[in-house]
């Protein structure tokens, strides 16, 4: 059970036993995990054009402490002894503090490659014996359009694709502790699991 990862959605800070407080510190790391931007973008931030990295938290010591339920001493020590094991880099700006997770894309990085080949051989086993295998299809149409003089369909996007990709762009736009960010969660959450 040491190897391998498990999906751990966003939507799980939506359940009563993840608000108690105060947080543990294996808790708190998770926490760092689940608020860290998911992709690269960028967006005003306090008046100002700002640059969010896959991967960063840019939240100040004394939200992190008011989140954990912690004192702003204990989470900058917290802060420290994750930077002293090369698990986070800290970037403290005058108005702000950046932790950024050192091997992010170690904790993330898979997520859109299986989630494509899971829906790939799903697909596919969902294929009954009635259905036309894709030749039997290719040479139908192929007879179809030189009898009709019609064309061929045009493959489209798979709509739970569009939706993910819709939400995860939303979720970019909008504030961490917002009621819409929690319901997209939430939306992400089911779509990946029905997948």
């Amino acid at each position: 059970m040491d190897k391998g990862w498990i999906k751990l959605y966003r939507s799980i800070t939506d359940n009563g036993i993840y608000s108690v407080k105060p947080f543990d510190k294996c808790h708190a790391w998770i926490d760092l995990l689940l608020l860290a931007e998911h992709k690269t973008h960028k967006k005003i931030w306090r008046g100002k054009m700002t640059e969010f990295k896959r991967g960063d938290v840019c939240l100040s010591i004394e939200r992190l402490a008011e989140r954990w339920g912690w004192s702003r001493g204990k989470v900058e020590r917290f802060l420290s002894n994750l930077n002293d094991e090369e698990m986070v880099s800290l970037n403290v700006h005058r108005n702000r503090t950046v932790i950024t997770i050192v091997k992010y894309n170690d904790f993330q990085n898979q997520q859109t490659s299986e989630r494509t080949s899971k829906r790939t051989s799903n697909k596919q086993s969902e294929r009954t014996s009635n259905e036309q295998s894709n030749d039997e299809y290719l040479k139908n149409v192929k007879n179809d359009k030189e009898e009709k003089n019609i064309e061929a369909p045009t493959e489209q996007k798979d709509p739970i694709e569009e939706e993910l990709d819709y939400l995860y762009d939303l979720l970019d736009k909008l504030p961490l502790d917002s009621e819409e960010r929690k319901q997209a969660s939430r939306r992400i959450g089911e779509l990946e699991t029905d997948e």
